[in-house]
This record gives structure tokens, sequence and C-alpha cells, in this order.
């Protein structure tokens, strides 16, 4: 932010694999007039959600990233659910714990701090965009396919997905 002349704040709160920015210095919403804030859940504390001997990460769904010497962020690696797959897999698959308390760890008393102290409008910014995680755990070339051909696997696969966070969804008042 130097390069625009702004003093930040604090540093910036990244996320590793992903390599996107969780919270937007306040100075930089300033200078340039943005009046919205998004809250977004933390990260999982699933002991399936960590770097592996090799270099590599895995997320809470089993999702294998890596980081090449030409990327910015942790690339698709391994899905878990790649190949062949019955409705009765997606059943027996160890899907993470929607009420993991470090999705919402903190929540409460961020929206409670910009609402009382601040004059930002909030949204709740979810971080499993469900498209993408199909594609993740399936492969992208599977779930790709999924999405032109499969529509009864991508119902299926998108309402377990859906299911994995009503803590944070009933948090921002979203009931299904």
């Amino acid at each position: 932010m130097a390069h625009l002349n702004i003093k930040p704040d604090r540093p910036p709160i990244i996320r590793k694999v992903a390599q996107t920015v969780n919270e937007i210095d306040g100075s930089l919403l300033e200078r340039f007039g943005i009046d919205l804030v998004g809250i977004m859940p933390g990260a999982s504390g699933s002991s399936k959600n960590k770097e592996l001997s090799d270099g590599t990460w895995q997320d809470e769904f089993g999702v294998i990233r890596r980081k090449t010497a030409t990327s910015k962020s942790y690339d698709l690696y391994k899905a878990p659910l790649a190949g062949r797959l019955t409705l009765g897999d997606l059943d027996k698959y160890e899907w993470p714990n929607p009420h993991d308390p470090g999705y919402t760890k903190g929540l409460r008393e961020k929206a409670e701090y910009l609402y009382e102290k601040t004059d930002y409008a909030i949204a709740a910014v979810l971080t499993y965009n469900i498209i993408h995680m199909v594609q993740y755990i399936r492969g992208l070339k599977i779930g790709l396919l999924i999405l032109s051909k499969t529509l009864i696997c991508l119902s299926s696969s998108m309402s377990a997905l859906q299911t994995l966070d009503p803590g944070c969804w009933s948090f921002f008042g979203c009931h299904w």
C-alpha cells in the first residue's frame, strides 16, 4: 500500500493456501470511500486441515493443493472423490464438521463491533463457493463434467455442501 501513500492500520491477514486477504485495511477502505465490509468465517480446526510433509496442503475436505514454482497460490493437486462415484459414496464420505467452532469463532463480536461502532454496511462472505467445492472434491475435469452432464450428482453434492455450514449460515440469519 506504500505505492498509494497509505499507512496500514495493521499487517494484512492473508489466508495462506488461497492467498486471499481476509480483512481489508480500514485506511484503504477510507481512501477509496468504500462503505461495505465483509465478515468471513474462520478456519476449521479439523485435523485434516494441515500442511503435509511433502509441502502440499490438505484442507478439511481432504482436498490436497500444492504450490508450484510458477504459482502464487496453492493449486488443486488431488481430489478426494475423483473417479467413479455413486450417491452411496457421497453418503460415506467424511464431510467436515459443520459445527466446527473455528468457523464462527469471533464472528459475533466482530459483527457487533462493526454494527455498533462503525458506519459500514456489513455483508456475509462465505468462503466456500459450492460450484468450486464440487470441482475441488471431485477434480476439475470431473467437476466440469458434472456441471454439464450429471445434474443429480451435482444436486446431491451441492445439498451435502449446503449442510456443511449451518453454523455460519444460521449466524447470518439464513435457514435452509
